[in-house]
């Protein structure tokens, strides 16, 4: 401790690693319990308040009824659940196909939606032939993919299209 202009010793700084560490585990962790008291699940609909469609007419009103009816945000919860149950592992589209009976483009359709927003990793590594996403606690230095298709490039110009 060093003094003060006072001599009085100034206290020790806290060491912010071991607050931290302690703190996020207890509240801040999306992995612990805590955590999920504090932040209930929330759908994620990244698209005009929307969890999104192809833009066919049909595909439209399956998503406004599945937001309207809290089944976006369920199938949402599972898919995060499951992702969060199996830790630095991770799942991809088909170990979750096969755990919660969804077709593909909703367990795409979720994986893109919280992936869009933070709450899942898309890890560059596959298995079995698929992507594995983690939640971002457990990426541990693993190299990840951004969310999204990559745009189609001119081979005769390089432009985007």
């Amino acid at each position: 401790m060093s003094p003060d202009l006072f001599g009085t010793p100034e206290p020790e700084a806290p060491v912010i690693h071991e607050w931290w560490s302690v703190k996020h585990r207890a509240e801040c962790d999306p992995c612990s319990d805590a955590y999920l008291e504090r932040f209930p699940f929330t759908a994620s609909q990244p698209y005009n308040g929307g969890s999104g469609s192809s833009g066919s007419s049909t595909s439209k009103d399956r998503e406004t009824l599945r937001d309207k009816t809290n089944v976006t945000k369920a199938t949402q919860s599972d898919i995060w659940g499951w992702i969060r149950s199996a830790g630095a592992d991770g799942m991809t589209w088909k170990e979750l196909q096969d755990e919660i009976g969804e077709h593909h483009g909703t367990i795409s359709g979720a994986l893109s939606n919280l992936h869009k927003e933070g709450r899942i990793a898309r890890l560059s590594e596959t298995r079995g032939g698929s992507k594995v996403y983690v939640l971002p606690v457990h990426v541990n230095g693993r190299t990840t993919e951004p969310q999204g298709r990559i745009r189609p490039v001119c081979h005769h110009c390089g432009a985007e299209q």
